[in-house]
């Protein structure tokens, strides 16, 4: 099953709508984080990981994927995007 795309796993039935749609939802997620390279070759190792470890062990994998490219969370990347916005907070002292 090596270098077989979800659309095609999917279509094989070698793979359920619920992972295709889990493995898609976290492709396009870090996709504005990856190149396109590591966009496919996440989704290959997804697409094999599946039918090894099922819904649950593919879900840990992309929770993985998810911290890997973004490791401190939302908070860090608002703060880049006021910045580059050139918003700012303002407390009362």
């Amino acid at each position: 099953m090596t270098g077989v795309p979800v659309a095609e796993a999917a279509d094989w039935c070698r793979v359920g709508s619920a992972l295709a749609r889990l493995i898609l939802e976290t492709l396009a997620e870090i996709s504005s984080r990856s190149t396109v390279e590591q966009l496919a070759a996440r989704e290959q190792f997804l697409v094999t990981e599946a039918a090894i470890v099922g819904v649950e062990g593919v879900r840990r994998l992309c929770q993985r994927a998810l911290e890997q490219v973004d490791p401190d969370g939302a908070e860090p990347r608002e703060e880049e995007i006021r910045a580059k916005a050139g918003a700012r907070i303002i407390r009362p002292d």
